[in-house]
């Protein structure tokens, strides 16, 4: 609660989480039963979950927590079954697994509360299965369960593919400790998990069979068959590499204490208070667990088979991910392929950190307190983690609420059209597209639309816009959207620009394209957007509180959007009202910011306003880089009121004609 509940309120929806959210909002609950054919149980829990959640960004915050700490009692007690008498370990591991630093990405709710469900499934088939193999008289019985809830691991996700292979050596540990004789218990442990083999090669094989139907595909066999030298440094490297990211550097990155002053002194207290109670609570807990008595005798095992356990699961957690060369990398996206392998790096964590401190006879309290430390910072680290999802919900909000301003609606089979938003973290343009659908269209029925996408976002630029065709005035062109269709039209389209620390613009073709530092990707679909016909004032569209909160206070950008706005429907009067008021009470934040005003008070008649205006936008900051989209302005102005209107500033701007 302390790592990720404590930010939760302020929290939104990031990535994968908006179309999810929008198909909630527009399919229901039940559009998932069939979402996803290689991972058919997942639909399964995902219309349970949305069913009772629905789409409100809080509920799911909650949830994902709710899964995590399931996860983390599970992973206790595995350990407490696997090392009975490594009590503090498995106590350690529990605490730690909570809060391991590897993954970054919990504030990514509706995602990933699913996959601690797929996790919890996983570790709840381990447990029922040790808890099998010690009971006689309900193996059978324990062992159905244990195969259900691995099959439904399994046919959710293919992230614990590879720490399935784990479970003969977990299998191996139990029964050494039931029986005296090596070779009589590894045959008997061949048996008993044979069940659990034969479901996985079952599995495996259909799943491979259907990968690069509706999946990622799988690479290694054809690689090794191309370059089998190359392949197998190339493999070798990477696993090592990952397996140095999940363990060292993971743990490491919890040392590296935040600097949150941009966020003022109460998140900076926040942040030292939740550090502080994360290592006194962890410490009670293992203080209290610390006299804890147990009547068996200690044997090679516990010693020898952690550490073995934790390399092993290193050394194939990821390989779902190897397989098909997906990287793994600590950070956003990348580090969601590190939530197996935290099954390995967090054993060998609390192994070193409880056992191997015992060898060198360090007392109990000084144990406790490392351990007590490191959750301590991990909590730390997750909670600085949480305050950038935080920023990032604010500029999605800010960005959209500015979106809403300048286009109170959007006319149908809009697309926006944008370079990547660099200063937007946890988000690509799949992302923008449901919640821009859900702003405009928010009764959007797909059965009457017949699953027409009704808006979308578009990334232009490298690494980008390869769907779209070339930017021709009037070209169709189609994109899909998982289950819907959107039939756009080059002509039929906004730009929009959005930098730190301006407000968003909606580019006008006739002196946008002079605006200083235009990335150049934008200039063509520029050139023939339209949004003077898009863009409407009828019909307004109704701010989704319920997903994005409340409209933020109206600062400078508000009353520049109005402007704006009012500038293109030609509504002079309303320019200089709106200017009359905000720039007197606000500062641009951007030079070009002034643009609207200067050409409603000129066409109001009032040159007077207009000019110095003017200058001050050429003056702005320093930067002269604005003369040539004031001249253009200005020249735009002269066209419509006479050739003379405006001399005497085109000539200070030096301007050509």
């Amino acid at each position: 609660m302390l790592a990720f509940g404590s930010l939760s309120p302020w929290l939104g929806f990031y990535w994968d989480d908006w179309p999810l959210a929008w198909f909630i909002h527009v399919l229901g609950p039940e559009g998932f039963l069939g979402f996803a054919p290689q991972r058919p149980f997942s639909g399964v829990l995902y219309f349970l979950s949305s069913a009772l959640l629905g789409t409100r960004p809080i509920a799911w915050q909650l949830y994902a927590l709710v899964w995590r700490w399931v996860a983390a009692m599970l992973f206790w007690l595995l350990l407490r079954q696997l090392w009975p008498r490594r009590a503090r370990m498995a106590v350690a591991g529990g605490i730690l697994f909570a809060l391991y630093p590897g993954f970054s990405q919990q504030s990514i709710a509706l995602i990933y509360s699913l996959y601690f469900i797929y996790y919890s499934l996983f570790l709840a088939s381990l447990v029922v299965m040790v808890k099998a193999l010690k009971s006689v008289q309900q193996y059978w019985r324990l062992t159905a369960v244990g195969l259900l809830l691995s099959a439904a691991a399994m046919l959710s996700t293919e992230y614990f593919y590879g720490l399935e292979l784990l479970r003969s050596l977990l299998v191996v540990v139990v029964i050494l400790r039931l029986r005296e004789n090596w070779r009589d218990s590894l045959v008997a442990s061949f048996r008993y998990w044979l069940p659990y083999g034969l479901l996985v090669a079952g599995i495996f094989a259909w799943r491979f069979n259907v990968s690069s139907e509706v999946s990622y595909d799988i690479n290694i066999f054809s690689n090794f068959a191309a370059s089998p030298v190359e392949s197998a440094n190339y493999y070798t490297t990477t696993i090592l590499t990952d397996v140095y990211e999940a363990t060292l550097l993971a743990w490491g990155q919890v040392f590296n204490l935040a600097d949150l002053g941009d966020f003022g002194a109460r998140i900076f207290g926040l942040y030292t208070v939740v550090i502080i109670l994360g290592v006194v609570l962890s410490g009670s807990v293992l203080w209290w667990q610390k006299n804890e008595k147990l009547e068996i005798k200690p044997d090679i095992l516990n010693h020898v088979s952690p550490p073995l356990i934790a390399l092993l699961a290193l050394l194939i957690g990821g390989l779902s991910f190897w397989m098909t060369d997906l990287p793994l990398r600590l950070g956003y996206p990348w580090d969601r392929g590190f939530l197996p392998m935290a099954f390995g790096s967090v054993i060998l964590m609390a192994w070193l950190l409880t056992q191997l401190l015992d060898w060198i006879r360090l007392p109990d309290i000084l144990q406790i307190v490392l351990v007590s430390i490191v959750a301590g910072l991990s909590i730390g680290f997750q909670f600085e983690t949480g305050t950038g999802y935080l920023r990032a919900w604010r500029t999605q909000s800010d960005l959209y609420q500015q979106l809403y301003w300048r286009a109170p609606n959007l006319a149908r089979d809009t697309v926006v059209i944008s370079a990547e938003l660099k200063d937007l973290r946890f988000y690509t343009d799949n992302s923008l597209t449901g919640q821009l659908s859900w702003i405009y269209d928010p009764n959007y029925d797909p059965d009457t639309d017949s699953f027409s996408m009704p808006y979308f976002w578009n990334f232009v630029g490298e690494g980008w816009g390869s769907r779209l065709p070339e930017f021709k005035a009037e070209e169709n062109f189609e994109l899909d959207y998982r289950f819907f269709t959107f039939d756009g039209n080059t002509s039929r389209s906004i730009v929009v620009h959005n930098q730190p620390g301006q407000c968003l613009r909606v580019l006008n073709p006739a002196y946008d394209d002079l605006f200083p530092k235009l990335p150049e990707e934008l200039l063509e679909p520029l050139a023939v957007s339209s949004p003077h016909e898009v863009i409407q004032t009828d019909g307004l569209a109704e701010w989704p509180t319920a997903q994005f909160g409340p409209e933020a206070e109206h600062e400078w950008c508000h009353p520049y959007q109005k402007a704006d706005l009012a500038r293109q429907m030609e509504d002079w009067k309303a320019v200089a009202e709106i200017g009359d008021e905000a720039l007197g009470q606000y500062e641009p934040l951007h030079a070009a910011e002034l643009v609207p005003f200067i050409i409603g008070y000129a066409n109001l008649g009032d040159i007077e306003k207009a000019e110095a205006l003017t200058l001050e936008a050429y003056a702005f900051k320093g930067d002269e880089r604005m003369q040539p989209m004031l001249c253009a302005v200005w020249l735009d102005l002269a066209n419509t009121n006479g050739d003379t209107f405006g001399e005497d500033i085109q000539r200070q701007l030096s301007c050509s004609p």
